[in-house]
Order: structure tokens, then sequence, then C-alpha cells
């Protein structure tokens, strides 16, 4: 295999994670997803409910982000940091199929990384989010487009 590590990123609906679970069955590799949670929760002492809480805020405030120091980071920030250590970790041990959470960004000096982003058109993605997510809104064009903006911040 050419590329021990394979991140992928994705738009939200786009069927990215289910791409990367086929790709990882396929070359007989290990998929992370959910397990950058959970192995956070353990690192940090936070629960996994809060870690995937934690994954969807930011913190826009200059003056909110400036009143902490190094050491008394931000929530956010603090996941943030376990997941990568997470990651390293994971890619230390070998080969695998790493899905979101900045992976790409977190492996980007490893010479053999292949980095991917799945997109799909919006109409297909607003289909997905209610057939496949079980998503109900009102004006699921929006929900759609607000998930892509929140998962590029």
């Amino acid at each position: 295999m050419k590329y021990s590590y394979i991140t992928i990123g994705r738009e939200y609906g786009s069927g990215g994670r289910m791409i990367a679970q086929k790709v990882a069955q396929y070359l007989q590799i290990p998929f992370y997803d959910k397990e950058f949670i959970e192995m956070a929760a353990k690192e940090t002492g936070l629960s996994e409910d809060y870690i995937q809480q934690a994954e969807g805020q930011k913190t826009s405030s200059f003056l909110y982000n400036l009143s902490f120091s190094s050491n008394n980071l931000p929530v956010g920030d603090q996941v943030f940091i376990a997941e990568c250590d997470v990651i390293k970790q994971l890619a230390q041990k070998g080969p695998g199929v790493f899905v979101g959470r900045c992976a790409d960004y977190v492996l980007r000096e490893e010479p053999d990384l292949l980095r991917v982003f799945i997109h799909a058109p919006l109409a297909d993605r607003m289909v997905r989010a209610q057939a496949e997510y079980g998503v109900q809104s009102q004006d699921i064009r929006t929900y759609v487009l607000r998930r892509d903006k929140a998962r590029g911040a």
C-alpha cells in the first residue's frame, strides 16, 4: 500500500463516513472516527457526551480567548489537543483511515499521507440528512449548511 494514513474530510451529508469505512474495509486497515471521542474522554477525564458537545462549539470572542493561559485553556481547545494526541497515538500503531477532526492537519508531516475530501451536491446531502440521519428540520437546507459551517470552524 502506497499510503499508510488516509484522512477523510467531508461535507455534512456527503456520505464521507460510509466511504471511509468501505476504504478501510477494502484495505483491511483500522477505521477511526468515534474512537477519537472515547480515547479523548479517557485522556481528559471528560464524558464522551461532553466532548461531542465541545467539538461542535467554538468561541468567537477574542477577549474570551485572551483570558485563558496555556494552562487554563477553554474546554474546546482541551478537547482538540486531546484528540490530536489520540490521532498521533493511533498513527504510531500503524496504518489507518482517519475521519474528520483535523486529522489531515495533525498528520500533515507524515510522508505517506493521503488526504481526501468528500463532497456532494447540496440536494443529495439534504436528502441523506433526512433519510439516513433522521434530521427533522423545517428548513433542511439551512440545517445542512449550518452543519458545514460548524465543521469548517
